[in-house]
């Protein structure tokens, strides 16, 4: 379901999170992830999700799946997993912009693979000879 965010809970992935969109299609999960469904009146499921890609969330992780064996953290430990939740109108406001900032990357890293293809290109074309600059 859109707005769905799964948290993996054992082993080297431990911590790492996708937040589920439509256009990514059908999608099914493991028993090694956890999937979570936030109630969006009191926290933004992007914002969450942007907070996992925090230091803080990153070090809460480390603390939390360090034990004897494989790494883990289970769905009771997520559950208190500290987190700061201003207003859900300023977490609106944050998520649009990471998102805006995030779509935005992207089109720049487009940019520079076609970039790179077209300087592929050109180097071809000129150390091999075909093309001779004047």
């Amino acid at each position: 379901v859109e707005g769905d965010l799964v948290f993996a809970r054992t082993g080297a992935s431990t911590g790492k999170t996708y937040l589920y969109n439509r256009k990514d299609g059908e999608m099914v999960f493991a028993g090694f992830l956890i999937r979570t469904k936030v109630n969006s009146k009191k926290l933004n499921p992007a914002y969450l999700f942007y907070h996992t890609r925090t230091a803080a969330y990153w070090n809460w992780v480390v603390l939390m799946s360090t034990r004897s064996g494989q790494p883990g953290i289970n769905g009771t430990e997520y559950a208190q997993m500290p987190l700061l939740l201003p207003p859900i109108e300023e977490q609106n406001a944050i998520a649009e912009i990471l998102t805006d900032m995030d779509n935005e990357i992207a089109a720049l890293e487009q940019k520079r693979a076609k970039y790179q293809l077209l300087k592929q290109g050109m180097m071809q074309e000129l150390l091999t000879g075909k093309k001779r600059l004047t």
